[in-house]
């Protein structure tokens, strides 16, 4: 597993979601869910809740 991979999952979980966390490390949130996914496919398990959420 990549040392980069690891610290975007922790950037993830340090700001409580995906977009927060790509603006932190200048990535787009498309590649912050790739690394993501790409971790829980190595490890085999979800890592993360994923909800849509629709404002109103």
């Amino acid at each position: 597993m990549e040392i980069a991979k690891l610290t975007t999952f922790l950037k993830v979980v340090e700001y409580g979601s995906f977009k927060a966390a790509a603006d932190k490390l200048y990535l787009s949130p498309r590649a912050v869910s790739k690394q993501i996914n790409q971790i829980e496919a190595e490890i085999g398990i979800k890592l993360f809740s994923r909800e849509l959420t629709i404002l109103n």
